[in-house]
């Protein structure tokens, strides 16, 4: 065979195409190799999922222990994640949630006639570095150097956010966003402690709206 090909021109012409051809495709699939150049696909849907870190849920005890750990005043903090991928065909995304805080509060009262924080609610939006200071029939206060919304004697669901919105133009590792929850027990230096037993428990939840 290798005799023939040396002989018929045709042949050895065609064979050199061949091996031209092969090399070729060989140099190409060797480069994507390399660079890690292979398409990525995505998803013809948009995708969005909410995560909550591993101190979940917020959970403030007072105990002669926790007291005694954290200097009397200690601060309870969440960072939920919402994360929004993009669809493959448009690659590009919008989509609105809500975002729900459950309190369950066992018993907190204030320790003052002032009637001076003893929990205090911090929010920070994602892409803000001030906390909100505005929410429905809640107060926004500060003492002891902490700013927040008076929950000392609240219970029942707070409604964070309704309608807010996630962007995207990432179809593969798409777009997080970061919310800052804080919950801080402030101590009054009172003698007896009236609060002592109590405990308050704040769960984060999401919800998911109409996609855009």
């Amino acid at each position: 065979m290798l005799e023939r090909i040396k002989s018929d021109k045709r042949l050895k012409i065609l064979a050199l195409l061949i091996i031209g051809v092969s090399f070729t495709l060989l140099l190409r699939m060797s480069y994507a190799f390399l660079n890690n150049d292979t398409p990525k696909k995505g998803s013809p849907l948009n995708k969005i999922d909410f995560i909550l870190d591993n101190n979940h849920p917020l959970n403030i005890l007072i105990t002669e222990e926790n007291l005694a750990k954290y200097n009397n005043n200690y601060t309870l903090t969440n960072k939920p994640k919402v994360k929004l991928v993009a669809n493959n065909i448009t690659k590009n995304a919008i989509m609105p949630y809500n975002m729900y805080l459950d309190i369950n509060n066992t018993g907190f009262t204030y320790q003052t006639d002032e009637l001076k924080p003893v929990i205090l609610l911090t929010i920070i939006k994602p892409k803000e570095t001030e906390p909100m200071t505005q929410l429905d029939n809640l107060v926004y206060k500060t003492y002891n150097g902490i700013s927040g919304f008076d929950i000392t004697e609240f219970n029942g669901r707070i409604t964070v956010a309704r309608g807010e919105p996630i962007s995207s133009d990432d179809f593969i590792d798409g777009q997080t966003d970061t919310w800052i929850i804080m919950v801080s027990y402030l101590d009054s230096a009172s003698e007896e402690n009236i609060n002592m037993g109590k405990q308050l428990t704040v769960n984060i939840s999401f919800a998911q709206e109409n996609a855009n």
